[in-house]
């Protein structure tokens, strides 16, 4: 790396240097200086009619960006320019709202994936002809309510996975949206961690196994729910069950004992195993799930035969 590469990423060496940096024939050095945020302002601002558009790109990036030059950036003839700073948290809102407009739907995504776009803006984009917009606006967690209420029903089922699966849904659009039928939508609901669970429940019991699988795999499915799972007749579902972190530890013994060997290798593998299950598992007749709980944090130290002796845990 030459000498002006190490000034250009070097913030201590800005910003006595960057005026001559900025000033280099080396289109790197000049990345540089335009990603580095300590820069200053004004050759930001020089930076960002750059000839070459990676430098401009460098800038629509960069959280230190005057705001004016942001707002310029938006309108950049490069739409991955455009794109970048439409994405930047430093760009002013009313150019957001400007952005939205734009020819291209990757801008326009760009906007919706913003957290600083105003509910205005985002209500906007809610209605985008591009259902690719529509649903990132769907997944975003700050869109308001009564915008992902809208969503809600929307013709592409993608657009309602992501309102399915977005945290900040309403409690009674989860409700609804267990009504359905689509198994995408079903997806969402089942990796939400705010989806009821009488809702879960009833998914796993009419639910595919995709989507058993996604409820089994939640962190924040209820113990009861995983319970019943574990005892689901396909076996990779009670796989998932198994490598949950919050599975209880009764039903990780109970898997332990599971007659498929990659339900008890996930058991093996599970880091809230506990050592005497683990133990256990040390001396299973499948050599992959013997190493596997040789390997685990938990593992204990001492044979299976002591842990077990001083343990209430049976698993035979």
């Amino acid at each position: 790396m030459g000498i002006e590469k190490e000034q250009a990423q070097n913030r201590d060496a800005l910003p006595d240097a960057s005026m001559e940096l900025v000033s280099t024939q080396d289109v790197d050095v000049r990345k540089g200086v335009a990603y580095n945020p300590d820069t200053p302002p004004d050759q930001l601002a020089v930076l960002a009619k750059d000839k070459v558009w990676e430098v401009r790109y460098c800038v629509a990036q960069n959280p230190s960006a005057p705001p004016e030059v942001l707002a310029r950036l938006t309108k950049d003839r490069s739409k991955q320019v455009r794109c970048r700073a439409a994405n930047n948290i430093s760009t002013p809102s009313n150019s957001l709202a400007v952005s939205a407009n734009d020819k291209d739907w990757q801008v326009r995504c760009a906007v919706a994936g913003n957290p600083f776009t105003t509910s205005e803006t985002l209500a906007q984009l809610a209605a985008d002809g591009d259902w690719l917009v529509r649903e990132h606006v769907a997944k975003k967690p700050f869109t308001p309510p009564d915008i992902l209420t809208l969503l809600a029903q929307d013709n592409y089922r993608v657009v309602r996975h992501g309102v399915a699966s977005n945290p900040s849904t309403p409690t009674d659009i989860l409700i609804r949206l267990a009504n359905d039928e689509d198994e995408y939508v079903q997806s969402g609901l089942a990796i939400n961690p705010n989806t009821p669970p009488d809702v879960l429940a009833d998914l796993c019991k009419d639910g595919d196994v995709y989507i058993r699988k996604a409820v089994a795999d939640c962190p924040t499915t209820p113990a009861d729910i995983l319970a019943m799972l574990a005892s689901d007749e396909e076996d990779e579902v009670r796989e998932v069950v198994a490598g949950n972190e919050t599975t209880p530890d009764e039903v990780l013994v109970r898997l332990a004992k599971d007659e498929h060997w990659w339900v008890r290798e996930a058991v093996a593998w599970n880091p809230s195993t506990s050592p005497q299950t683990l133990a256990v598992l040390r001396d299973d007749k499948d050599a992959y799930i013997r190493k596997a709980a040789r390997k685990n944090l938990h593992a204990p130290t001492v044979g299976a035969t002591e842990v077990l002796q001083s343990s209430t845990i049976e698993i035979s």
